[in-house]
């Protein structure tokens, strides 16, 4: 069977791991079952990590402020202000994601 292995597939003997093959490890066999990781590709490449975008960043320091302190004083706050605008929370969502020109054309209110 051994033979007919490599009478017509004498690719595969290249492709079988070495005994002494370790993680970092480049024969072909290796190579197939461990596929370098994103992070040694990117530092092969040498080129710089995409940063986070700002907004994000934000969020997650104002995420961690509001962790160590209660959010329903400060929702309820909010709410208070939506109905005194005389809107619902479903309407100011709405109006918010989608709005009308107004909304459309003002930066604040496109990137909040």
């Amino acid at each position: 069977m051994d033979d007919f292995k490599h009478l017509f597939y004498p690719e595969l003997e290249s492709l079988e791991d070495k005994d002494d093959c370790k993680n970092t490890c480049t024969c072909p066999g290796c190579l197939l079952l461990h596929k370098p990781s994103d992070n040694e590709a990117t530092m092969s490449d040498e080129e710089p990590e995409p940063q986070a975008p700002i907004q994000l960043e934000q969020t997650r320091q104002k995420k961690l402020v509001l962790e160590v302190q209660s959010l329903a004083p400060k929702v309820l706050k909010i709410l208070d202000t939506i109905s005194e605008q005389g809107m619902t929370l479903s309407l100011f969502l709405d109006a918010l994601s989608w709005g009308d020109e107004s909304c459309h054309s003002n930066d604040r209110i496109r990137f909040a």
